[in-house]
């Protein structure tokens, strides 16, 4: 009955819009893919846009729910490799981890850019690592364990990408509907006063 309810509430703009003006039947379906289409009496359209719609807004909640549990895994595996502290969320914490065995290799990197945009300045090169350097220490014991962690960030970024591009995709599949429902709409306008004046 809520489902029900949530439907017809949306549904409701394009129910007083009617089905005689094109703009306000595509904009009904930029608003709920489907919608348009349904006022108009295409319901072979009406199901393919709701059905492109629900799957993939459920695509996106399965990619999304998957980034964040892979998320977890590798914050943990990095917590029992090298130390590093679970529960951080800044991303710069996470790729210094990623991208430096060590803190030391770490902080010495940083170093060697400071002293690379200030050659001649040491106040200047401390400040520049003072500021950059994330907080918290690790180790990774091996390089076979800190690599098996640049898969697994490796693996989290691509599924949040693949979220993204599924986000893209529903945008598409709106404006896809609102494209199909203003010209059907059109297009059916036009059926009718050509068979009016016919019989005329």
């Amino acid at each position: 009955m809520k489902r029900a309810g949530l439907f017809m509430l949306v549904l409701f703009p394009a129910i007083l819009m009617g089905r005689g003006n094109p703009w306000k039947a595509g904009l009904s379906s930029l608003i709920l893919p489907g919608s348009g289409e349904h006022y108009l009496g295409l319901k072979t359209r009406t199901y393919g846009f709701l059905a492109a719609e629900v799957s993939l807004w459920l695509t996106y909640a399965g990619f999304t729910y998957h980034a964040r549990r892979l998320d977890e895994d590798y914050r943990i595996y990095a917590y029992s490799k090298c130390g590093a502290d679970p529960d951080r969320k800044d991303g710069d914490y996470w790729q210094a981890i990623e991208l430096n065995m060590n803190r030391d290799v770490y902080i010495e990197k940083l170093w060697r850019e400071a002293r690379s945009y200030y050659p001649d300045n040491p106040d200047s090169q401390e400040i520049y690592v003072k500021q950059h350097a994330v907080s918290g220490d690790w180790n990774w014991p091996s390089k076979a364990e800190w690599f098996h962690f640049q898969d697994m960030r490796k693996a989290s970024r691509i599924t949040r990408q693949r979220a993204e591009v599924t986000l893209g995709f529903i945008i598409v599949n709106h404006i896809a509907s609102a494209v199909d429902a203003f010209i059907s709409s059109r297009l059916l306008g036009d059926s009718e006063t050509s068979s009016f004046n016919f019989d005329i």
